[in-house]
């Protein structure tokens, strides 16, 4: 999915502001950094048990036991977490709800916060996100 696709999902989904961050892949791809295969979003808990009673598919996540609400939308996964995280790294996602990055219109975890997490998680494609999001910092810094 490149941003193009992420914004018309956005669109669709039709979240109430003020409820969710996009975090993961897709905040990358917010900020055209690379594509992703799929949608990660922290919401509040209201809206997670408001996604609940309209039928999302609850499951939990192989690797840390998180909970997690999915949904397809215009062939997109979208996975949607209250929390999530590991012995690594544990985010903030009330903060990152209540103060994203915005990027489109669209609330993001804030990207220094995404390097970390994927820094301290350090699986093979975390540790290509970091590079990446290294140098699109790098291409992105004004110089004085």
């Amino acid at each position: 999915m490149d941003k193009a696709k992420l914004l018309s999902v956005m669109k669709k989904l039709s979240l109430p502001k003020g409820q969710f961050a996009i975090f993961a892949g897709a905040c990358l791809t917010a900020h055209d950094i690379r594509p992703t295969s799929d949608l990660e979003i922290f919401v509040t808990p209201d809206l997670y048990a408001k996604l609940k009673r309209q039928g999302w598919q609850e499951r939990v996540t192989g690797s840390t036991g998180a909970t997690y609400q999915t949904k397809t939308i215009l062939d997109v996964p979208i996975l949607v977490f209250v929390t999530c995280g590991s012995d690594r790294w544990q985010p903030n996602a009330d903060a990152y709800i209540t103060n994203p990055e915005i990027i489109s219109d669209l609330p993001l975890m804030p990207l220094r916060e995404m390097r970390a997490w994927k820094a301290a998680t350090a699986r093979p494609k975390d540790l290509i996100d970091v590079k990446l999001i290294d140098v699109h910092f790098a291409e992105n810094t004004v110089r004085a």
